[in-house]
């Protein structure tokens, strides 16, 4: 008898593992039927959305973001710099601030009568300069007028000992009776004036100016002001020339006698060297003198400023000066002809400081032949 077939436990197994592998494989969709799958399923989605009415979406509002304006701050406008100018040490004293000066607006008192003759009157005058009262000496003719004017400018003395009209006696005498009015001013810091500064001797200067501007307020009838002559020895030589390159047309001739120099330079060397005296002395020390400061003193050097229509010079000094260097007269001399101004020039062979004798008639002598011509007069 045949045995049936027996299949072994293990091939079972493998066959029933088999079996369920296949029919979990029919279960999974291919890729291709899902993809048809998922379109059919959007599609009938989409019919569905264009059935139904929607509420329409809401309008999207757009945000403006706000637009930046750059402003360009225009660059901060600093002020400029602070230019502090140095002061000019020399202002006060230079020819072209003298010019620019006011000077006038007193009045000449005519005080009492000192003395007269038969030819001449002379009286005793003040005026004011600066805020100062100054003194003086005026001589005029016996008679009447109006005569012409010459400023007569002493030399220096000590003031201890000055005594008013000092230093012009002789001259005022001959001019007043050849019919000239004459008028010595002390300046400040001498007689009767008052004390001021007079630093480079500038202080006189401007008294010398003031008197020639306030000349129209002496007594009616005693003085022709449109004819003005200056007068002027050693120091008063000095403020004669500065005068000169201060006054215009105001005056009309200047006679220079023994005269210090018009360069503030040369005559401040000369007089610290001989005497040191204050006046120079004090500034000189705070400005370091000429060496030190060229260009100040040369803006103090009247022989700087010398011109065709300023007053016409008659310049005098003796070759044997033994006060005031006989070579400035010749250096101003020449300084005047290259300007174009008038001058005359006259030596004195071995005669002094001080003019006596025959010296002085000639030189008086000169003297009226100039004013005549440049004044006019009696």
């Amino acid at each position: 008898m045949r045995h049936p077939f027996r299949v072994p436990v293990f091939l079972l197994t493998i066959l029933c593992g088999l079996v369920l592998l296949g029919c979990t494989a029919a279960d999974v969709p291919s890729p291709t039927a899902t993809a048809a799958v998922a379109s059919a399923s959007a599609s009938a989605t989409t019919i569905a959305q264009a059935t139904a009415t929607m509420p329409p979406p809401p309008t999207a509002t757009a945000t403006v973001e706000p637009t930046v304006t750059t402003t360009r701050m225009p660059a901060p406008t600093l002020p400029p710099p602070t230019v502090t100018a140095t002061p000019d040490p020399f202002a006060q004293w230079t020819i072209e601030s003298l010019r620019q000066r006011s000077y006038g607006g007193g009045s000449i008192t005519v005080g009492d009568l000192l003395y007269q003759d038969e030819q001449i009157e002379r009286y005793a005058i003040r005026y004011p300069s600066d805020g100062l009262s100054i003194s003086g000496i005026l001589t005029r003719p016996r008679g009447e007028g109006p005569f012409p004017v010459l400023l007569l400018n002493h030399g220096y003395y000590d003031p201890a000992r000055y005594v008013s009209g000092d230093g012009t006696w002789r001259a005022a005498n001959t001019f007043a009776s050849q019919g000239y009015l004459t008028i010595a001013s002390d300046y400040r810091n001498y007689a009767g004036s008052d004390r001021g500064p007079n630093e480079f001797r500038m202080g006189y200067v401007v008294d010398v100016m003031n008197l020639l501007y306030d000349l129209p307020t002496l007594p009616e009838g005693w003085a022709e002001t449109a004819r003005v002559g200056l007068w002027g020895h050693s120091m008063g030589g000095g403020v004669s020339i500065n005068v000169v390159a201060l006054a215009g047309t105001r005056v009309d001739g200047a006679v220079l006698y023994g005269a210090m120099s018009g360069d503030m330079a040369d005559a401040t060397r000369h007089v610290m060297a001989m005497w040191g005296r204050s006046d120079f002395g004090e500034p000189f020390d705070q400005l370091g003198g000429p060496d030190a400061q060229p260009d100040g003193y040369a803006r103090m050097s009247a022989i700087n400023y010398l011109d065709p229509s300023q007053a016409a010079l008659s310049i005098h000094h003796g070759t044997a000066d033994e006060q005031v260097p006989y070579p400035w007269s010749e250096k101003l001399y020449e300084r005047a002809l290259s300007a174009g101004q008038e001058v005359e020039f006259f030596a004195y062979p071995d005669t002094l400081h001080n003019f006596t004798g025959d010296a002085w008639s000639l030189f008086m002598t000169r003297c009226l032949d100039f004013y005549a011509r440049t004044l006019g007069g009696d």
